[in-house]
């Protein structure tokens, strides 16, 4: 995922262009990340990603976001065998909220 996440930007240097739907099948990867934690810091570099690439693209951003939910279930449920809840959560922070970051910038009231 971090070598194709990495080539995004050298295929988008070629094209001068990059299909949101890239994106989205690189959102929709993220699924297969096993580990929640791993899974928030790898939606984190896609969000970086995404963001110098294309700013204006939130869609993928919203499926990540989904995604995310369902991960942060997962961690609820069964923890971290060598953490303590409140650490192995808060290691969670920094990606969520650069998630929200991203979808949100440059959005109105609406």
């Amino acid at each position: 995922m971090y070598l194709e996440l990495a080539l995004v930007n050298c295929k988008w240097f070629m094209n001068k262009r990059l299909n949101t739907s890239d994106l989205d099948r690189l959102g929709y990867m993220i699924r297969g990340v096993a580990e929640p934690l791993s899974a928030s810091y790898v939606s984190a570099y896609l969000a970086w990603v995404g963001l110098e690439i294309d700013p204006e693209a939130k869609d993928y951003l919203y499926n990540i976001i989904q995604c995310m939910y369902k991960h942060w279930e997962h961690a609820v449920e069964y923890g971290h065998p060598n953490l303590d809840p409140k650490t192995y959560f808060w290691l969670f922070e920094p990606s969520i909220d650069w998630l929200f970051y991203c979808a949100g910038l440059n959005a109105t009231e609406k």
